[in-house]
C-alpha cells in the first residue's frame, strides 16, 4: 500500500465507518447487550480485514458512550445506569419539546397526514412488535425535522441513539397499560398539532419523554448507580 494514496484512505474509512454502523446497530437492537465483551479478532474477521478499523470503530463508539475500553480487558458495551439515563432524558425533555414546539407552524396538511398514518400503524403494534421502536421514531422525527434547524436534529438524533438501549429495557416491563398512555399522549401530541399549539405540542412531548425517566427513577433495580 502507497502510503500517500488516496483511495487507500477511503477504503480505509469505509470499513471503518461500516463497522461501527454494525456495531451500534447490534447495540441499539439488542443484539449486543449492556456488558457483552466485544471480540475484535471475529469482527475483523468478518469483514475481512485486519483488527485496526475494529479499533477505530471502537475509538469512535467509545467516544459516543456506547462502549468502554479497558487496557488489557479490551472492549465491552457500555452498562447501563440510572446517572447516565438522567442526564440523557433530561437533554431530551428539553430540545425535543423546543423543536416540536417551532415545527408546529411549519407542518402543512401533507406532513400532518403522514404524520397521523405512522401513528395509525403504530397504535397498531405492541412494544414487542419488530418495527414498533422504528414506528415511534418515525413519528416524532416527522414532526422535528420540520423545525428546520438540522444541527438541533442531528443532536435529538444522537441522543436517541444513546437512549435506545433504555428504550429497550422500558419495553421490556410488563404492562399493557403503559403502551395505551403512550398511544394516548401519540394521539394528544398529534391534536395540538393539528390544532396549530405549539405551546400544547411542546408541553406534551415533555411530559412524555418525562414520564419514561420518572419511570425508571421510580425502578431503581432496573439499572445499576454509576459505579456501581
Amino acid at each position: 500500500m502507497r502510503r500517500n494514496d488516496p483511495s487507500a484512505a477511503t477504503d480505509s474509512l469505509t470499513v471503518v465507518d461500516t463497522i461501527a454502523a454494525e456495531l451500534r446497530a447490534d447495540i441499539r437492537n439488542g443484539v449486543l447487550r449492556p456488558g457483552d465483551p466485544i471480540r475484535q479478532d471475529v469482527i475483523a474477521k468478518r469483514h475481512g480485514t485486519s483488527r485496526i478499523p475494529v479499533r477505530e470503530a471502537l475509538r469512535e463508539l467509545s467516544s459516543e458512550g456506547r462502549v468502554v475500553i479497558r487496557p488489557n480487558a479490551g472492549a465491552r458495551v457500555a452498562e447501563l445506569n440510572l446517572a447516565d439515563l438522567r442526564e440523557v432524558y433530561l437533554l431530551r425533555e428539553r430540545l425535543e419539546p423546543f423543536a416540536a414546539g417551532i415545527a408546529v407552524s411549519r407542518l402543512d396538511e401533507q406532513a400532518i397526514a403522514k404524520i397521523a398514518h405512522v401513528l395509525e400503524d403504530l397504535t397498531a403494534m405492541h412494544t414487542g412488535d419488530a418495527h414498533f421502536h422504528e414506528l415511534d421514531l418515525e413519528f416524532h422525527h416527522l414532526i422535528y425535522q420540520a423545525c428546520d434547524m438540522p444541527r438541533l436534529v442531528r443532536m435529538i438524533e444522537s441522543l436517541w441513539e444513546t437512549s435506545q438501549q433504555y428504550r429497550n429495557v422500558y419495553s421490556w416491563l410488563p404492562g399493557e397499560q403503559r403502551l395505551e398512555v403512550s398511544h394516548l399522549e401519540h394521539r394528544l401530541i398529534l391534536d395540538a398539532i393539528r390544532r396549530s399549539s405549539p405551546e400544547d405540542v411542546s408541553a406534551l412531548v415533555a411530559l412524555h419523554i418525562r414520564r419514561t425517566r420518572l419511570t425508571f427513577e421510580s425502578m431503581p433495580q432496573l439499572l445499576p448507580q454509576a459505579g456501581g
